[in-house]
């Protein structure tokens, strides 16, 4: 690892995957997701550091409601590291106007984030597995913000974990339901599947 967290803060925002039932009302809370594993495993490497996680995600959150948010749940927060995963609650809508406003306010939380703050920021690919039809039906909606948030990611030149296909990759081995039973919201093994990929794109930093 050549970035140490030691001394920083590292802050992650997103919707439910993220959330994975935190405290809202304690700063401390992680909830039970690929967060706290994170955490846990860090600290296991490296008792003796200092380092404050924070997790933001709130479920059911849209990339509008991470760019509404973004005073009190990031540039205040002033990040060393921010971590963004959303997008999967972006393909709920049929109307015309849904890409566009993802592409507006994702480039609008991380245009503020580059330009406010001094954090490094790794982009999470939202995925999703097709257990069902109605998974399966947001394929071609997801394929489009998927590469919005590589344009972004490129653009901004932020570091980028690509967990749509990382995910679908690891499902011809053990199905789509091991990691995820619903399509969208992992299973343990695929909360500790993402904190693999984030310490691996932390070696990349």
């Amino acid at each position: 690892m050549t970035y140490t967290l030691n001394g920083k803060t590292i802050l992650f925002q997103g919707d439910s995957i993220t959330d994975c039932g935190r405290d809202r009302d304690d700063v401390n809370s992680l909830g039970s997701g690929y967060v706290s594993r994170i955490k846990a495993q860090y600290y296991a490497k490296n008792p003796h550091c200092n380092t404050t996680f924070l997790n933001k995600g709130i479920g059911g959150n849209k990339t509008g409601d991470l760019f509404n948010r973004w005073d009190e749940d990031c540039i205040n927060l002033k990040p060393d590291l921010l971590t963004v995963f959303v997008g999967i609650n972006d393909t709920s809508r049929s109307d015309a106007d849904e890409n566009s406003d993802f592409v507006k306010f994702y480039t609008g939380f991380l245009d503020r984030a580059v330009n406010e703050t001094d954090t490094k920021i790794i982009l999470m690919e939202p995925f999703v597995l097709p257990v069902n039809e109605e998974r399966a039906s947001r394929r071609p909606k997801l394929d489009y913000k998927i590469d919005i948030v590589r344009m972004l990611a490129l653009k901004y030149k932020t570091n980028l974990i690509p967990l749509d296909g990382i995910f679908n990759s690891v499902s011809t081995l053990k199905g789509y339901e091991f990691w995820a039973v619903d399509g969208v919201h992992p299973t343990p093994e695929g909360h500790a599947l993402i904190a693999r990929e984030w310490f691996k794109e932390l070696d990349r930093l």
